[in-house]
């Protein structure tokens, strides 16, 4: 279990040392503006929907408001097997960036360790 707090300051991390330098001028700006934002808000985003019912069946915060991360990862992992890239597209801005997870041209798995002990996935 991890904290909203170093999920946060997990995924600011990411976003700042993985997503944003291979981003051209304009993406990288609009994607860091908007990732602080949600980043920002995150704590509050995730207690508002933690009684929906759907999240709550999936049982991946306590009581102290702790993410279970290594069950997110796990289901994520178990979903993934098999499948080489994972591609997201991002509103406004397409693709993310070339060599970043997110696109899709590294392994999915290298995520958890990337973001909760800052190790590189490349």
């Amino acid at each position: 279990m991890v904290t909203i707090e170093q999920v946060k300051n997990g995924l600011t991390n990411y976003i700042d040392k993985e997503i944003l330098p291979g981003m051209p001028g304009g993406k990288r700006f609009a994607m860091g503006v908007g990732a602080a934002l949600v980043v920002q808000n995150l704590e509050g985003t995730l207690l508002k929907y933690r009684e929906n019912p759907l999240l709550a069946a999936m049982n991946v915060m306590d009581e102290g408001n702790n993410v279970d991360i290594d069950r997110i990862y796990v289901a994520a992992t178990d979903t993934l097997k098999g499948m080489e890239k994972l591609s997201i597209d991002v509103p406004f801005l397409g693709k993310c960036c070339p060599g970043c997870t997110l696109c899709g041209t590294a392994p999915l798995p290298a995520w958890k360790a990337t973001i909760f002990t800052q190790e590189t996935h490349r």
